[in-house]
């Protein structure tokens, strides 16, 4: 089966459909249309075929109007397909009131020399006649959108996001803070002697590397599970200094898993 992508959007335009011919609109509820058709050979150094088919039709009325439209496009370069899209959309609004008018579309597209076997959308909002007139209309229209497209072929995105998750401590504000009293004190303003010096911290740090790279994974400093309790106790007592002999003015040297311009003191999780 092919894959397939789903995409939810959100759309603010100034004209809610783009037709591909221009068809002349009345407000009296008949039905009107343009259809034109084209096509080129050329031959040569290269040979190539062309044909382009569109159309276009619009039933409006003083209170709604609603549009068809459709497209085909076949180009072939030297024996190739190099194009072959289909395209048709439908469109209908209607007034609400005088000013505010609400609206629906629905687009499809094939194209399969570009891989995509099909795409289909369709959305809904609401809009606003900025100027409403017989000659001059502006309107200015928002709302949300669901495309589904599959394709032909299976489409390999080699994209991620990789997020690290670090803990850390946090000097906490010192001063003289009022607050509630400890002890036998009879007072709301008292100053309390012991304050917590520090506090746990997390932090979400996205990574610049990843796919197609590797993203660098944390070293391990401890022993093999089946290692005695000598080696364990080494391990324990040796890994206070870890990272000060790389390191700077007495800073910690960072680990493979630290970030550039992140603490380096801060411990890895996941």
């Amino acid at each position: 089966m092919p894959p397939t992508r789903l995409l939810a959007t959100a759309c603010l335009a100034a004209a809610p459909l783009l037709s591909f011919a221009q068809v002349t609109v009345k407000n009296d509820g008949q039905w009107r249309a343009l259809f034109t058709a084209g096509a080129s050979v050329s031959s040569g150094n290269s040979d190539s075929t062309t044909v382009n088919l569109s159309g276009e039709a619009v039933k409006a009325s003083t209170t709604d109007k609603l549009s068809l439209n459709g497209r085909a496009m076949y180009l072939k370069d030297d024996d190739s397909d190099s194009e072959q899209r289909y395209a048709f959309g439908a469109h209908y609004q209607r007034d609400l009131t005088d000013r505010i008018f609400g609206f629906g579309q629905f687009d499809a597209l094939k194209d399969e020399p570009a891989n995509l076997s099909s795409r289909l959308s369709v959305g809904g909002g609401a809009g606003y006649h900025l100027i409403k007139r017989d000659d001059l209309t502006w309107d200015v229209s928002g709302g949300l959108g669901y495309t589904h497209e599959r394709y032909v072929a299976p489409a390999i995105v080699d994209v991620a996001v990789a997020v690290d998750v670090f803990l850390s401590l946090a000097d906490c504000g010192r001063g003289r803070t009022p607050s509630f009293a400890q002890g036998p004190f009879d007072a709301l303003d008292a100053l309390v002697p012991a304050r917590l010096a520090e506090q746990p911290q997390f932090e979400l740090v996205l990574r610049a590397e990843g796919p197609p790279g590797k993203i660098p994974e944390p070293e391990n400093h401890w022993p093999a599970a089946d290692a005695s309790a000598e080696n364990r106790l080494k391990a324990v007592l040796g890994s206070y200094g870890l990272g000060l002999q790389d390191g700077v003015a007495g800073q910690l040297a960072p680990l493979a898993e630290h970030v550039t311009g992140r603490d380096p003191g801060a411990v890895f999780l996941a």
